[in-house]
């Protein structure tokens, strides 16, 4: 049981990165990546290795997950579908009426 977990975890890992190589902050990468950095953040040892001060990663919480990050990508992601998709689809339906 101990295996597969350690593969889905590493499964989940690599396709995260590879919505990040392509510069998309898709929600789901960012769902993975903000808690690995929140939790990392508490190791003295993760600190070391990431060259960044543990005063800009006293920034990483949850709060700041959830409202600077996951609630505004929510409501962009909403208004982008009701606009892209919505509104494609409707223009395509209305041209197929016509003919």
């Amino acid at each position: 049981c101990g295996h597969i977990a350690l593969v889905v975890i590493c499964d989940v890992s690599l396709v995260a990165k590879d919505i990040y190589a392509i510069a998309n902050h898709y929600i789901v990468a960012n769902m993975y990546f903000i808690p690995a950095g929140i939790l990392a953040s508490s190791n003295t040892h993760f600190i070391s290795l990431s060259g960044v001060s543990a005063e800009a990663l006293s920034n990483l919480t949850w709060k700041g997950m959830f409202l600077n990050n996951l609630l505004p990508v929510t409501i962009g992601n909403i208004i982008g579908g009701i606009i892209f998709v919505a509104l494609g689809y409707w223009f395509v339906l209305k041209r197929s009426e016509k003919n």
